[in-house]
């Protein structure tokens, strides 16, 4: 995200936060993924029907929040699914940005 200043016609109208609009267009465009292997969620609803995927996912979320992560069968388990790097990747880059 870019914060920039707007001024049209030489007068201020503010700042503004410059972002993409995640889209299956974007999202196919920019890292080459098929648009039918997309599903958006946000706040826990998906903007198409629920699929065996996404209700897996969800079971497996509900089940592994409740383990002890440190215990080294149920890390693994959680490895075999998710791509570990990846999530820590996501969850640094993403603290990047935050202002909180």
């Amino acid at each position: 995200m870019k914060e920039s200043i707007l001024f049209l016609n030489g007068e201020l109208w503010g700042m503004y936060t410059i972002t993409e609009k995640f889209s299956k267009d974007f999202f196919e465009s920019h890292y080459n993924i098929p648009k039918e292997d997309i599903i958006f969620t946000k706040e826990g609803k998906m903007d198409e029907d629920t699929t065996k995927e996404i209700t897996d996912l969800y079971n497996f979320m509900d089940l592994y929040s409740k383990k002890d992560l440190s215990n080294e069968n149920n890390y693994k388990e959680i490895c075999n699914f998710i791509d570990i790097d990846s999530l820590i990747e996501h969850y640094a880059t993403r603290n990047l940005y935050r202002n909180d």
